[in-house]
């Protein structure tokens, strides 16, 4: 499917969400862009998610040459873990609310 999109639109990144390691690995296969891993942190807008933690998130990204992008429970109180971890950015729906 990414490479018929991609024909199609060579100009959009291609994005895909991920909740582990396995899927970053399936992600990169198919030839995405980007993926986005979540949750990394505790969230409010997923309270039953469980999260991976920055450990277990750090360990997914430095597996992989594809960018990582954390999401999931992101503050500015986690900037410097966030970076610390390889994540090439972060995307967020409550820190642009509070």
């Amino acid at each position: 499917m990414v490479p018929a999109i991609r024909r199609r639109f060579p100009q959009l990144y291609i994005s895909a969400a991920c909740h582990s390691e396995t899927a970053v690995i399936a992600a990169r296969q198919m030839g995405v862009d980007l993926a986005f891993l979540s949750p990394v942190f505790a969230t409010k807008s997923h309270p039953d998610a469980k999260n991976l933690g920055i450990l277990q998130a750090a360990q997914i990204t430095h597996a992989t040459s594809l960018p990582i992008y954390a999401l999931g429970g992101i503050t500015p109180n986690h900037f410097n873990a966030v970076r610390s971890a390889g994540f090439a950015g972060f995307g967020a729906i409550g820190f642009f609310e509070d």
